[in-house]
């Protein structure tokens, strides 16, 4: 069975990822009938895109009537971060299957969290799949190629370091998850982070925390 993939957000006007998306999703074999942007006209030049790379896709004139009436079997969003919630409850009420840019929410309001909590657990009752699209994890198994390792030592110490398109802390919502899906993935038994402490220099922000858990093997810190 061929996967339907409808996709939102598939232009980089801001440094969005919906292109790559659409590519690894066509070499994965699965189908995207319908994009969507931020309005029609956009929508026509990203399938003109789209199609040039071999990525047949039908433009729709906005993303609530894509995942209302496309015929699709999941959606990738791949649009800005303020949109994220309203689509994923869309998708869920339309019972797709997501997968998201992330984070899932702006981490602004206290609110948030609990929204994006209640739908995950709304979409784990209703069976569908949700995956964020974090991918440093991905990377680690061309590291330890690149190295030669039999498998990747034990982790102490995590440090990234990252350029977001927003300074200060406007940079956490698009920074942190980068440094958070990494260290998750070096060490599943992280569960607990302490010692959060934060400097800041002019557009710069370095952050350092303890990572820990029941069963951990690292206490990774600091992480920028």
């Amino acid at each position: 069975m061929t996967v339907r993939v409808g996709l939102i957000g598939a232009c980089r006007t801001r440094d969005g990822t919906g292109p790559f998306v659409a590519a690894h999703l066509a070499r994965a074999k699965a189908r995207i009938p319908a994009l969507a942007t931020s309005g029609p006209r956009s929508a026509h030049a990203a399938a003109t895109e789209l199609a040039g790379q071999g990525v047949v896709c039908e433009p729709w004139p906005s993303a609530e009537r894509l995942l209302a009436e496309a015929a699709i079997d999941a959606v990738a969003i791949c649009s800005p971060l303020e949109t994220h919630l309203r689509y994923l409850r869309l998708a869920l009420d339309r019972g797709l299957h997501v997968l998201c840019e992330k984070p899932l929410s702006s981490w602004h309001n206290p609110e948030d969290h609990e929204q994006v909590v209640g739908l995950i657990a709304a979409y784990a009752k209703r069976e569908l799949t949700v995956h964020v699209n974090t991918q440093w994890p991905y990377t680690l198994e061309d590291f330890r190629h690149l190295h030669g390792l039999d498998r990747l030592p034990k982790v102490r110490e995590l440090r990234m370091e990252l350029a977001p398109a927003r300074p200060g802390v406007g940079m956490l919502p698009e920074a942190l998850p980068h440094v958070l899906s990494l260290l998750t993935a070096v060490s599943p038994a992280v569960t607990k982070v302490s010692q959060v402490a934060c400097e800041q220099f002019g557009d710069a922000l370095t952050i350092g925390f303890v990572a820990s858990g029941t069963g951990a093997s690292t206490d990774a810190g600091p992480s920028t």
